[in-house]
């Protein structure tokens, strides 16, 4: 027989085949809900492009920003892309994250 894979909602749990409708939903506010909190809490803003939803920090000004017109510019400033595939999410790179935020 081959090898079977586990996914959270198709193998039984307490017995279960199937899980409720509020299961899911639990599930989804825990996760999706929690990240929008702490995303928050941290600055971020969450946009959308077409079918794709991200999150921006627009950085904080440093004492070399220089301004210009009405604009401040950093020509130093590289901005950082995080990339962290799918599976568990972004809520487990949150010490990276914090971490990152601390670096500027």
């Amino acid at each position: 027989e081959p090898p079977r894979y586990l996914k959270y909602s198709c193998d039984p749990l307490m017995d279960i085949a199937s899980y409720p409708l509020m299961f899911h939903i639990m599930i989804l506010m825990a996760t999706d809900g929690g990240l929008r909190v702490m995303m928050k809490n941290r600055g971020f803003r969450r946009l959308r492009v077409g079918p794709i939803s991200y999150y921006y920090h627009p950085g904080k000004n440093s004492k070399s920003s220089r301004k210009r017109g009405d604009k401040y510019e950093d020509d130093d400033k590289v901005p950082i892309v995080f990339c962290h595939g799918i599976g568990i999410g972004i809520i487990f790179y949150m010490t990276l994250v914090d971490e990152l935020l601390r670096l500027g």
